[in-house]
């Protein structure tokens, strides 16, 4: 699987991922959506949805992140969105507004490990 990192006018790295993401509506029981990230930074992710939410909605998202013992949960905003053609499935861009820092720190670290594999695995490219 090739990984690439995505900027995109952001202020800090995109990487993508294949990370399972649970959505819950803030103030309902129940889950929403069960879905998969595309990509992720430090600020927010992308991810699949089947059924429409607005620009703007918020939701909890739920999601591990890999070699960790505790889920991240956090408020996301949705910021954008494309519908996929087929069926009711949309791609969602979103930012995540509230945190704890926990979960700040191990998304950081993920994402930074990330850029570091990539960007090493590119030094050796091009020097060899």
């Amino acid at each position: 699987m090739m990984m690439n990192i995505l900027h995109n006018n952001r202020k800090f790295p995109r990487v993508s991922v294949r990370i399972k993401v649970k959505c819950h509506e803030l103030f309902e029981e129940g889950l929403k959506h069960a879905t998969v990230a595309k990509n992720m930074s430090i600020e927010g992710m992308c991810i699949f949805l089947n059924g429409f939410v607005s620009i703007s909605h918020k939701l909890l998202l739920e999601f591990d992140i890999p070699n960790t013992e505790r889920p991240v949960k956090t408020i996301f905003q949705v910021k954008w969105m494309h519908r996929i053609p087929v069926g009711d499935y949309y791609v969602v861009g979103g930012k995540f507004i509230e945190m704890s820092e926990e979960s700040r720190n191990l998304i950081a670290d993920y994402v930074d490990n990330k850029v570091r594999s990539i960007n090493g695995a590119l030094r050796k490219a091009i020097h060899s």
